[in-house]
């Protein structure tokens, strides 16, 4: 508790960090942080154009599913991605400051987070336009946001760890996720392929994709994708905490 205490005396400089990188990236940028909103809307728009005509499939019903798919692809896997760099990216300010080595990565989760109200600004008129499932499902759409960030940013802490050890491993989780973002039912239904067997139950981007877009468009039983990520994000939690407790001081003296 007392290190969790530690922690939280840190989150000025947590929020400072994260909304610096969100911000710095588009300093010099007409839009700003606006080509969030905007690149997400034309990939959505594009790559539901695309299937929805390659596979005849109705432009309505798919895109809805697309851009839910998307944002939390997007959420998730930016978190990953920036993690693994994390100890990278800050080694002056880590070398310098006798803060909690976890920081860091968590600046990462942060500005991933800050990130969400741009591509809701795309992601709620368009599920309200084309489909969105007014049921009582919709009740678990909140607690599956939460869900899913939590569930990322445990990954995240892992692969920041990691990342202070292994120096390639940014190139190889970015190079990665670009070919399981194909493996995952995305931008893709699962009825598509009838008879296929059931693979991508054994994707965990699945299920955390699935806590936001099944209680929208009722794809999916929340009971069972509840269950499922909820025990992940206890593995995945566990693991973290254990990198954080293990790893941390050994942390500086790789990255000196």
């Amino acid at each position: 508790m007392d290190y969790f205490r530690n922690i939280l005396t840190w989150r000025e400089l947590i929020v400072e960090m994260a909304f610096h990188r969100l911000t710095g990236r588009y300093r010099r940028s007409i839009l700003g942080p606006f080509w969030i909103t905007l690149g997400f809307l034309i990939f959505a728009l594009g790559i539901t154009t695309l299937w929805a005509t390659l596979l005849d499939r109705p432009f309505a019903h798919f895109f809805p599913y697309v851009t839910l798919g998307i944002f939390a692809w997007n959420l998730t896997g930016g978190m990953l991605v920036e993690s693994s760099r994390s100890f990278a990216e800050s080694r002056n300010l880590l070398l310098q400051c006798n803060a909690p080595t976890v920081i860091y990565p968590l600046i990462s989760v942060l500005k991933n987070i800050m990130q969400i109200p741009n591509y809701l600004v795309v992601v709620i008129p368009v599920c309200l336009m084309f489909g969105a499932s007014a049921s009582l499902q919709l009740l678990w759409l909140m607690p599956g946001l939460g869900l899913l960030i939590l569930f990322s940013a445990c990954v995240a802490v892992i692969m920041a760890y990691l990342g202070a050890f292994l120096p390639d491993l940014s190139e190889l989780v970015s190079s990665s996720l670009r070919f399981i973002f194909f493996l995952t039912p995305t931008i893709w239904t699962i009825d598509m392929r009838p008879g296929m067997p059931p693979v991508w139950l054994a994707n965990p981007f699945y299920y955390a994709i699935e806590l936001v877009r099944g209680p929208v468009l009722g794809t999916s039983e929340p009971v069972f994708i509840f269950s499922i990520a909820f025990g992940l994000t206890v593995l995945a939690a566990l693991i973290a905490v254990a990198c954080v407790r293990f790893a941390g001081d050994a942390v500086k003296l790789r990255v000196e």
